[in-house]
């Protein structure tokens, strides 16, 4: 509770002192991240095993793509398609929040390389530095003993255990910072071009999104009933994604429709 509690006072004051705090947030959180991982990478001798294993995994996934993602392989696979198309309710809209003034192409690249280049680097080295010192063989066993014993195998792993426990609280502190302003914009019916929610607003769903873990914490819940809610909820989320999709494609056109117009005005 106590952790809960400090990221929910971070990730309230960044949304309440506005755009330049968070920013310098999710900076902070992407700085803590890359020390991370290079650190595990130069201090933890597996650097080789780290680079073979994750061409190997990459290769792996490029050519079996399909049968990995139609779940041939892997009983989990339903679970993260449900799990992304719950997130794409929320993070294309903060996404498109913070890149005004960039173009399609620019948000489609760079959303695409970032966000594999950080996701890849993360399995790459924290998981292939898991898989190095205790091998597939234990990949089932108790996950939070599993990554205190990853941990303790570090030269320095109390000032490791401070960086990622910092790196952690960043990242939710980031993640519920994004969806508190998503939010408070849904509140309400017209929103003016560049205009914030009320602060008000902001702080009531700042303090609404925190009850749920809060919840799950006191009711005690595995894993197991988080991909049970999140496959129940991908259901008809998967309408409202279409609808999304449908209503962009929509707006370009009226968008390109505005600028063949505002062109012909401009010749005559």
């Amino acid at each position: 509770m106590g952790l809960l509690l400090v990221v929910a006072l971070l990730y309230t004051t960044a949304v309440l002192l506005g755009m330049g705090a968070v920013t310098r947030l999710a900076t902070l959180c992407a700085s803590l991240l890359g020390l991370l991982l290079v650190s595990v990478f130069l201090g933890g001798g597996a650097g080789k095993f780290m680079v073979s294993n994750s061409w190997a995994a990459g290769a792996n996934v490029l050519w079996n793509f399909f049968p990995l993602a139609l779940g041939k392989h892997s009983d989990m696979t339903a679970y993260y398609w449900s799990y992304w198309m719950v997130w794409c309710t929320a993070t294309p809209f903060f996404i498109a929040t913070i890149s005004r003034g960039r173009t399609l192409r620019q948000v489609i690249l760079g959303g695409y390389s970032w966000g594999l280049a950080g996701t890849g680097m993360a399995f790459g080295i924290l998981g292939n530095y898991g898989l190095y010192h205790f091998g597939e063989a234990n990949l089932k066993a108790d996950h939070l003993a599993l990554a205190q014993a990853t941990l303790a195998r570090f030269p320095l792993s109390d000032l490791l255990t401070l960086i990622l426990g910092l790196t952690m609280i960043g990242m939710y502190a980031t993640v519920f910072e994004s969806l508190t302003l998503v939010v408070a914009r849904y509140s309400y019916r017209h929103l003016a071009e560049g205009c914030l929610p009320s602060k008000q607003v902001q702080v009531f769903w700042a303090i609404t999104l925190m009850i749920l873990p809060l919840a799950l914490l006191f009711m005690q819940q595995s894993v197991y009933s988080l991909q049970s809610l999140a496959m129940l909820m991908a259901l008809p989320i998967g309408g409202v994604i279409l609808l999304i999709m449908l209503s962009f494609f929509k707006d370009a056109r009226a968008y390109l429709r505005e600028e063949q117009d505002d062109e012909r005005k401009d010749y005559h």
